[in-house]
């Protein structure tokens, strides 16, 4: 595992660990977006394991900012956000449906990702973390926070959010 940081703006620096749950999320993400790239560790890594120096690096910074950015514009969910909401819902993966279905069912209760995970059949708990980052990006490109809160305790949708995105649902 190597820290390093992989995006600095105004508003925040994000500082991450390069490990293998990272690589999956962006490779994920790229996935998504029908970006084709190699491995993270190969192309941020590079032959000498620094970050400045390897020769791809310079290409992951544009969607390694992105997915950092933080914004003073983006707004939480609002009871009048409902096309917002459709949007995402109908946009999202069937993994990333399924956990906001959870969400719906389970209003104001926190779970941890290994419980979600479980609950809703996944493997393991990394795909209700690539999950709530596909909805986060989703959310950000309606210029809106994410609909839930986490912490280390878990992840919780209040009941207000919840309704939102059941009538969304539909």
């Amino acid at each position: 595992m190597k820290q390093g940081v992989v995006a600095a703006g105004p508003a925040v620096n994000c500082t991450a660990l390069v490990t293998d749950e990272l690589a999956d999320v962006i490779e994920y993400t790229n996935a998504m977006r029908g970006v084709a790239v190699g491995p993270v560790a190969q192309i941020a890594l590079g032959q000498a394991g620094n970050y400045a120096q390897a020769p791809r690096f310079p290409g992951m910074m544009a969607l390694l900012t992105a997915a950092c950015r933080w914004s003073d514009s983006m707004q939480p969910f609002g009871p009048n956000d409902l096309a917002q909401a459709q949007r995402i819902y109908t946009a999202a993966d069937p993994n990333a449906r399924a956990l906001l279905d959870w969400f719906i069912a389970h209003p104001d209760q926190r779970a941890d990702g290994a419980t979600i995970a479980a609950e809703l059949g996944f493997p393991d708990n990394r795909l209700v973390g690539r999950a709530t980052y596909a909805l986060g990006l989703a959310a950000s490109e309606e210029g809106r926070a994410r609909p839930w809160h986490e912490s280390q305790m878990g992840y919780l949708m209040t009941g207000e959010m919840a309704a939102l995105f059941g009538s969304a649902r539909g």
